[in-house]
C-alpha cells in the first residue's frame, strides 16, 4: 500500500468514527455498532466542533495526491469530500435546530431495532429512551429562540409524529411480543413512560408556542439547490435549465398514458379501479410475492438485462410488534456477513385483511427485489459495502433506475397491460414530483400551492411534501438521472459489441454511487 493510500485510509477511519458520533441514526441504519446509545448532537459546542472538524477534513482531502490513489479510493474520496462540503454548508446556512423539529424525534431509531432485533434489545431500548426527555427539553430551547424560521408544514408534521411516537411506545410496552422476549419489562416501561411524557410536552409546546409563530420557507433557495445538486448528486447544472426538458418529458409520458388508457377502454380517473379488479387476498400474499420475485429473476435472466447477485433473497411479513415509523412501509434489510437480504412486506391498510392489486405486487417486487434494493445491495460485492458508498446519497441512481428499468421492460414487451398502466402512472408522478421539487426550492411555489399540486398527483400528500422539503433536490436528481441514463444507453448502443447486460452491470459495479460519478468515470466503457 502506498503512503498516499495509507493516509487516505486513515482519513476514512477518522471520518466515520467522528461522523457516527454526530449521526448515530446513520450508524444504526447501516448496522454499524458502537453508537447505539447516542442521540444526534444538537449542542452549540458539539456542532461548532463538528464544523471545525469538517473544515480540517476538507483541507486534508484536498491536499491528498488524488492521481496517486487507485480508482476505488478516488471514488471514495469524491463521496467523502461531497458529504463533508454539504454538512459544513448546512451547518453554516441552515441550522436545522431552528428549522426542522422532526430532526429531534430520535425515537424513530427504535423502528430499526424492532425490525431486526439484536440480542441486547432491552439494554438498547432503555439507553435510547432514557435520553429522550433531556434531549427534547434542549430541543425546545432551540426552537423557541427563532420559531419564525420553522416552516409551518414541518411543525405540523412534528406534532403528528410526537403523537404517533407516543402511541407506538405505549403499544410496545403492552405488546405480547415484548413480554415474550424475556426482557426486564419494568425498566423498559419506566423509560418508555418518561419518553412518552417528554413527547407529550414537546408536542404541546410545538402547538402552543411554535406553530403560531412558524413562518419559514419550505424551499431552500435556488443557490443552495444548485450547491446540493453539485456536491450531493454530482450534477453541475443550473437547476432552472432542466425545467423545460422535464415538462416536455412529462407531456410525452402523459400522452403515452392517455393512449394506453384508450387502448384498454379505461378512463384515466378509473385506473386504480381496473387494477383492483385483478387482486390477491391476504391469505396468499406471501406466496404470491415470492412467486413474482422468482418470475422477475427469470425474466431478467432470459432477456440478459443484467447479472443477478448470488445473495439469497428472503421475503417475509414484518415482525409482530409496534414500530414508530415503519407502519405502512416496506423495508429491506441487507446482511452482508450472511450474504442475504430480507424484504419485509408492509402490512395491508386493513391490518392484514383485504385485497392487493397484482400490478402493485409486481411493482413492489421491481423496487425491492432483483431489480431494486436487493440488486443495489449486492451487485457490487464487497466494493458496495465500503462505508463512503453505503452512506452516499444515490438518489440519482436509485430513482433513475426505477424509472429506467420499467421503461426497458415495456420496450421488451415484458409488462402485462395493467403493469404498464401502473408503470406509466408512476413515471408521470415521478416527473411531476421532480418538477415540484425544482419549483418549490427555487421559491416559485408557496406551501399552499405545493400542497395543491401534490393533491393532483396520484398518491401525493403531506408525507410527500415533507420529504421534498427535507431532502431538497432528491426527487429532481432521480428524474434527471433517468434522462441521463437513457442518453448514456443511446450512446452505448452505437458502440461496437454493445452488451446490455454489461452496460447495466457497470452501473452497479461500484455500489450505491451517484449516477453522474458512475457515468463520468465509466464514460469510455459505457460509450
Amino acid at each position: 500500500m502506498s503512503d498516499e493510500a495509507a493516509a487516505f485510509d486513515a482519513l476514512v477511519e477518522e471520518f466515520f468514527s467522528v461522523w457516527f458520533r454526530y449521526h448515530p441514526d446513520l450508524a444504526a441504519a447501516q448496522g454499524v455498532s458502537g453508537f447505539e446509545r447516542l442521540l444526534p448532537a444538537q449542542g452549540d459546542d458539539e456542532l461548532a466542533a463538528l464544523g471545525a472538524w469538517l473544515e480540517s477534513l476538507v483541507v486534508a482531502l484536498e491536499e491528498l495526491d488524488y492521481p496517486a490513489l487507485d480508482p476505488g479510493r478516488q471514488l471514495d474520496l469524491c463521496l467523502m469530500f461531497g458529504a463533508a462540503r454539504v454538512e459544513h454548508q448546512e451547518l453554516l446556512e441552515r441550522d436545522w435546530r431552528r428549522r426542522d423539529p422532526l430532526r429531534f424525534l430520535a425515537v424513530g431509531r427504535i423502528d430499526r431495532l424492532l425490525l431486526d432485533p439484536p440480542p441486547d434489545i432491552g439494554d438498547r431500548l432503555v439507553a435510547l429512551l432514557a435520553g429522550v426527555p433531556d434531549y427534547l427539553r434542549l430541543a425546545l430551547t432551540r426552537l423557541r429562540t427563532l420559531a419564525e424560521l420553522a416552516p409551518p408544514a414541518l411543525v405540523d408534521a412534528a406534532v403528528e409524529e410526537t403523537e404517533r411516537g407516543r402511541c407506538a411506545l405505549r403499544e410496545l410496552v403492552a405488546s405480547p411480543w415484548l413480554r415474550r422476549s424475556g426482557e426486564d419489562l419494568g425498566r423498559i416501561e419506566s423509560a418508555a413512560h418518561a419518553a412518552c411524557d417528554a413527547l407529550a410536552t414537546f408536542g404541546g409546546a410545538l402547538r402552543a408556542e411554535i406553530a403560531g409563530r412558524a413562518a419559514g420557507r419550505l424551499g431552500c433557495g435556488g443557490r443552495h439547490l444548485r450547491f446540493l445538486l453539485r456536491h450531493r448528486h454530482f450534477m453541475d447544472l443550473e437547476p432552472r435549465r432542466a425545467q423545460a426538458d422535464l415538462e416536455a418529458a412529462l407531456g410525452r409520458c402523459q400522452d403515452q398514458l392517455a393512449a394506453h388508457c384508450a387502448s384498454l377502454g379505461v378512463a384515466p380517473d378509473r385506473i386504480f379501479e381496473r387494477l383492483g379488479a385483478d387482486a390477491i387476498d391476504s391469505s396468499r400474499r406471501l406466496d404470491r410475492y415470492r412467486a413474482e420475485s422468482e418470475r422477475l429473476a427469470a425474466l431478467v435472466a432470459s432477456h440478459q438485462l443484467l447479472s443477478l447477485p448470488a445473495a439469497e433473497l428472503r421475503i417475509r411479513e414484518p415482525p409482530p410488534c409496534p414500530r414508530p415509523l415503519g407502519l405502512g412501509a416496506d423495508d429491506y434489510v441487507a446482511d452482508p456477513h450472511a450474504g442475504r437480504g430480507t424484504f419485509f412486506l408492509a402490512p395491508l391498510a386493513s391490518g392484514g385483511a383485504g385485497l392487493e392489486p397484482l400490478a402493485c405486487v409486481r411493482a413492489r417486487c421491481l423496487d425491492r427485489t432483483w431489480t431494486g434494493d436487493h440488486l443495489l445491495a449486492f451487485a457490487a460485492g464487497n466494493r458496495g459495502w465500503r462505508l463512503p458508498r453505503r452512506l452516499s446519497d444515490a438518489a440519482s441512481l436509485t430513482g433513475a433506475w426505477r424509472l429506467y428499468v420499467r421503461e426497458r421492460l415495456e420496450e421488451l414487451g415484458c409488462l402485462e397491460p395493467n403493469d404498464r398502466l401502473l408503470a406509466l402512472t408512476h413515471r408521470c408522478a415521478a416527473i411531476q414530483r421532480g418538477l415540484l421539487d425544482l419549483e418549490l426550492h427555487l421559491g416559485e411555489l408557496t406551501e399552499t400551492e405545493a400542497k395543491a399540486r401534490l393533491a393532483s398527483i396520484r398518491g401525493g400528500g403531506t408525507a410527500d411534501l415533507i420529504r421534498l422539503a427535507r431532502r431538497p433536490g432528491n426527487a429532481l436528481a432521480g428524474v434527471l438521472g433517468w434522462r441521463a441514463l437513457n442518453a448514456a444507453r443511446e450512446r452505448a448502443l452505437r458502440a461496437e459489441g454493445f452488451s446490455e447486460a454489461a452496460f447495466h452491470d457497470r452501473l452497479f459495479s461500484a455500489g450505491r454511487v451517484p449516477l453522474s460519478l458512475i457515468l463520468a468515470r465509466e464514460a469510455e466503457s459505457l460509450g
